[in-house]
């Protein structure tokens, strides 16, 4: 190996472990926190895309993967396409007027260039109990 990638190599090792601690802590906070059981698998994933690429988008999801589209919701300010099979969690691709959006002057950054609302948005989990959920993570100010 050259220098280059042993010094790669060590650098990963270093940042795994300290994902490793990070992650150790973080189970042992929500379970402190009375979490552990109240967050089930994932139930599905949202992105969002710019509006004139989202028809794109989901056109390539269905190309390269066995999603099939099996909802689609549609309003003045939004659109949004949700892609599942059974067995997995579903993607949703959503586009929304970014008049509509809050966060639009926070989207713009040094790497988003002509796309700033194109973005891996949120992970959506199953809970059993979504009010003690709330309730829980409020208390702990999140």
């Amino acid at each position: 190996m050259t220098q280059f990638k042993d010094s790669a190599l060590d650098s990963a090792s270093v940042q795994e472990n300290i994902l490793i601690e990070n992650a150790a802590q973080a189970l042992d906070e929500r379970r402190d926190a009375g979490l552990e059981g109240l967050v089930g698998g994932l139930d599905s994933v949202i992105i969002a895309a710019e509006i004139d690429q989202l028809v794109p988008a989901v056109y390539e999801l269905l190309r390269y993967t066995g999603l099939a589209c099996t909802e689609a919701f549609f309003d003045a300010d939004s659109q949004s396409y949700v892609l599942s099979v059974p067995g997995s969690a579903s993607v949703i691709v959503r586009s929304q007027d970014s008049a509509q959006n809050p966060f639009a002057g926070a989207n713009k950054g040094r790497l988003t260039g002509p796309l700033p609302n194109t973005r891996l948005e949120s992970f959506v989990f199953t809970t059993p109990d979504i009010q003690e959920y709330v309730t829980i993570q409020k208390e702990r100010g999140i």
